[in-house]
């Protein structure tokens, strides 16, 4: 049963969520929400516990609702014997979040992300996941288009999203995250220069000076310049320039690659460019990164 719990504990915990507002009244349930958003990773019993009290106190505070199914989705995937019944209540969770607040997207999401995670008997179920998708898209049309590709590919049935990601880039040309996701899907495909050209027109927003964390998907866009680069072992030039600019920047706390995976780019492209001197600067760079798989392709690069 974990086994199958899993994806839904992994998808729940990367969502975006807010913050509850705290009055007099649910100072102290925000309080708890808190503590349980900071116990998530380091001790569940502590934040199932801290989540139930805040139940207790603001059981109508959707974004309650939602750690609960957050909490207890991560409890399931760590059960045997409870598993099931775990994944119930976070499957009820976040129905009730989503309930209590129908407009708020990551609540749609988290419901979604369950329904495509879960078994039948915990609650999965495609056709419910195919609503969320389709209130979502009623919401917010971007956003839609993203649920509907994270769908599509939850089914096994990628056939058209390369075609709806490419008519969405047309319908919605300044939605960066559109150009980066249809980007990757090129470069998948190995289809470099139309990848290219997306990440190109997705990193465009990168000018107007909104925020770190707005600028996300367009940041996201900028270093897979520099990467697709690697992959074809073309415009080289252009993907140091890329990630030089990217290493440059101020970079949002999560969501996008971090420093020392650039400076790991930057360095392959440089032998790429027979440049051995800069690729040893930025591997020294790249080194201070506690990661075994960036420590692994370091082990490989022939500096000599």
């Amino acid at each position: 049963m974990t086994r199958w719990i899993l994806p839904v504990g992994l998808l729940l915990c990367i969502l975006v969520h807010g913050e509850v507002h705290a009055t007099s009244e649910d100072g102290e349930a925000a309080a708890e929400l808190g503590r349980a958003a900071e116990l998530l990773d380091s001790d569940l019993d502590a934040a199932e516990d801290a989540i139930e009290r805040a139940l207790e106190m603001a059981p109508d505070e959707p974004e309650v609702q939602f750690m609960c199914g957050r909490v207890m989705g991560r409890k399931a995937e760590d059960s045997v014997l409870r598993a099931l019944s775990y994944a119930r209540r976070s499957l009820r969770c976040l129905e009730r979040a989503a309930q209590l607040r129908p407009e708020h997207i990551p609540y749609r999401r988290g419901l979604m992300a369950f329904y495509l995670g879960a078994p039948g008997i915990a609650g999965g179920d495609e056709s419910l996941a195919l609503e969320q998708v389709e209130a979502i898209e009623v919401l917010d049309p971007v956003e839609g288009v993203l649920a509907r590709v994270d769908y599509l590919y939850a089914i096994d049935e990628t056939e058209g999203v390369g075609d709806l990601l490419a008519a969405s880039r047309q319908r919605y040309p300044e939605a960066s995250v559109l150009h980066f996701r249809h980007g990757l899907w090129l470069q998948q495909r190995e289809e470099y220069a139309q990848a290219h050209a997306a990440f190109v027109q997705g990193r465009a927003p990168l000018s107007l000076g909104e925020s770190p964390e707005d600028l996300a998907p367009a940041l996201n866009a900028l270093y897979q310049i520099g990467r697709n680069a690697l992959f074809s072992e073309s415009r080289v030039d252009e993907g140091i320039d890329a990630l030089r600019e990217y290493v440059s920047l101020e970079l949002p706390a999560a969501g996008v690659p971090e420093l020392e995976w650039a400076y790991l780019r930057l360095a392959q492209l440089h032998l790429l460019a027979g440049d051995h001197q800069e690729a040893g600067r930025y591997a020294q760079l790249a080194a201070a990164l506690e990661d075994q798989r960036l420590q692994s392709v370091l082990r490989d690069l022939s500096l000599d």
